[in-house]
């Protein structure tokens, strides 16, 4: 008998038949078993690998999914979970700004990679004194995880302007190297454009004056701003102080007073100018 979809009623879901797919052969088993371990950071040896697929093999095993041998197991059952908590507030009492936090494997133990957009050493030096060098590993964040969520709530405020351009936006999550966005659109390489790369912001450091060069390559869309803008911010960071030096726009060789705009705290305030522009989309708030 056919199947009719939709059925009686609206919410009727249609079921399509169940197929039955062949088990794994043992060396795919072994090869899914090594792939998974080997992105977690454990040992993928073949004896460690056998280890780990007897202990899985358990009765009362846990967590199902997963193939730990029994130290792992151990391990990851006395692992303190306010680890995560506890590095947080470590960053943050040392000033600096936290980008990621994840868990991870380290030579067999449970540990954490955080990564940190200022003060990378100081926090590095503080993370391993209090919580083990073995049990973390601290790198250098491009953005703050702060501004990451700032960027993911300006994409969702602009989901109905993008939704007029044929793009419809399902999810969006912040991640370390910016903002990853899921969406539908008949046309793909205009919702790339409008979704991708959205320009980029740098500058000419000469004695007497610093050119910047802003390119923008997404437009707006339909919404205005007052003045008929919406405006956007990009901020370029300098090698040495700004000091006298006057900002030019090179893209019309003018002086922009306002594109400097000296920020809270002494030491950030010297080295950046922001920028604006009377277009663009996503920009990170500033991004190098």
């Amino acid at each position: 008998m056919p199947v009719v979809w939709p059925g009686p009623e609206d919410y009727e879901a249609y079921c399509a038949p169940v197929r039955g797919v062949p088990a794994p052969s043992e060396s795919e088993f072994v090869g899914n078993v090594i792939a998974e371990r080997g992105q977690q950071g454990l040992a993928v040896d073949a004896e460690t690998v056998r280890r780990a697929i007897e202990n899985s093999e358990r009765p009362d095993y846990q967590p199902r999914g997963f193939f730990l041998t029994s130290e792992e197991q151990a391990e990851l059952d006395a692992c303190d979970s306010e680890l995560p908590v506890r590095a947080r507030a470590l960053v943050s009492a040392n000033g600096g700004a936290i980008g990621q936090i994840a868990w991870c494997w380290l030579n067999g133990l449970r540990g954490l990679r955080v990564s940190v957009k200022h003060d990378v050493e100081p926090c590095r030096a503080l993370l391993n004194q209090e919580l083990g060098s073995d049990r973390v590993i601290v790198t250098k964040a491009r953005y703050a995880e702060q501004e990451l969520h700032e960027l993911q709530h300006r994409i969702t405020q602009d989901v109905p302007e993008l939704l007029q351009l044929g793009i419809d936006v399902c999810s969006s999550f912040p991640q370390e190297t910016g903002v990853s966005v899921q969406f539908f659109g008949a046309d793909r390489g205009r919702a790339m454009a409008q979704l991708g790369t959205p320009g980029s912001c740098t500058a000419r450091e000469l004695p007497d004056r610093v050119i910047v060069t802003l390119t923008v390559l997404a437009p707006q869309g339909f919404r205005t701003a007052v003045g008929g803008f919406n405006p956007s911010h990009a901020t370029v960071e300098f090698a040495e102080p700004l000091g006298e030096r006057v900002v030019i726009d090179a893209a019309e060789n003018d002086e922009r007073p306002s594109w400097t705009e000296r920020r809270a705290g002494p030491r950030l305030s010297r080295h950046h100018a922001d920028t604006a522009s009377t277009t663009g989309r996503w920009l990170p708030p500033h991004g190098q």
